[in-house]
């Protein structure tokens, strides 16, 4: 098993290694990065991934720092909403 997954392991440090030379070579012959990124993300959607691993580690972010687990009761400090001074009336 470990043999295998050094196999998939070359063959993604591969296909990265030949996606960056890919890129580097149309930066190189007079491309715009802009006009690259747009290639890209029409044809892999690199914005959704983003956006995809954008949210996951806001819900992993938002789980390891909430002050109670789900199901456990909160304090009544914590969800009572904050208090403000009512405005004082103009003379």
């Amino acid at each position: 098993m470990s043999k295998s997954w050094r196999v998939i392991s070359l063959v993604v440090l591969i296909a990265i290694l030949l996606g960056a030379v890919c890129v580097g070579v149309g930066l190189v012959t007079g491309g715009e990065w802009d006009r690259i990124y747009s290639i890209l993300d029409e044809r892999y959607h690199v914005d959704m991934y983003v956006d995809y691993i954008g949210d996951v580690y806001t819900v992993i972010k938002d789980a390891l720092v909430s002050p109670a687990a789900p199901g456990e009761p909160v304090s009544p400090a914590e969800s009572a909403p904050a208090e403000t001074a009512a405005p004082s009336p103009a003379p």
